[in-house]
């Protein structure tokens, strides 16, 4: 686990709930922590998100520059600043 930059995201709230989300906003850049799941781990979490989630292609800055990595983003209607 290390510190990322997630460029073009904010944290916004899940509709409904007390659960933080990403928001797509230009020129807006969120702080947050890369892992690198096992393949358990990352099923676990598939479960854990449940399907309102998608898993998307992002592209985060830490201290080691760009790499890519994956979010997990729900619908902008299901989503609130």
């Amino acid at each position: 686990m290390r510190p990322a930059r997630l460029p073009g995201f904010t944290r916004g709230m899940l509709r409904g709930t007390p659960y933080p989300t990403l928001l797509p906003c230009p020129g807006a850049e969120l702080d947050g922590m890369l892992i690198r799941p096992s393949p358990d781990a990352m099923a676990a979490l598939k479960r854990y998100e449940g399907a309102c989630y998608r898993l998307v292609p992002v592209r985060v800055h830490g201290a080691r520059g760009a790499v890519r990595a994956r979010a997990w983003i729900v619908p902008r209607f299901m989503a609130r600043p």
